[in-house]
């Protein structure tokens, strides 16, 4: 009897555990649910970025500038040159 006795509190503890897993699986689950909808949020409303979003806006700042550089060499050579 000692021995079933053993055996079934071992199962009741088994499955308690299992069942405390899937409650934090199920909250954690949530919570990065939670989190995603936030971001989501954050995105659409233009106050969270990643990395790509930072990146490529440096990209475009950098040529931009690039831009800006050309166009005035652009008219100094023209000054230089006396077409301008």
């Amino acid at each position: 009897m000692e021995l079933r006795a053993s055996a079934a509190a071992a199962s009741k503890a088994r499955a308690e555990a299992d069942q405390k897993a899937r409650k934090a699986a199920a909250a954690q689950a949530a919570a990065q649910e939670k989190r995603r909808v936030e971001i989501e949020e954050m995105r659409r409303q233009g106050k969270w970025k990643t990395h790509e979003d930072i990146e490529r806006e440096q990209r475009e700042a950098e040529n931009a500038r690039g831009r800006r550089e050309l166009g005035v060499l652009g008219k100094l050579k023209n000054l230089v040159g006396g077409d301008g």
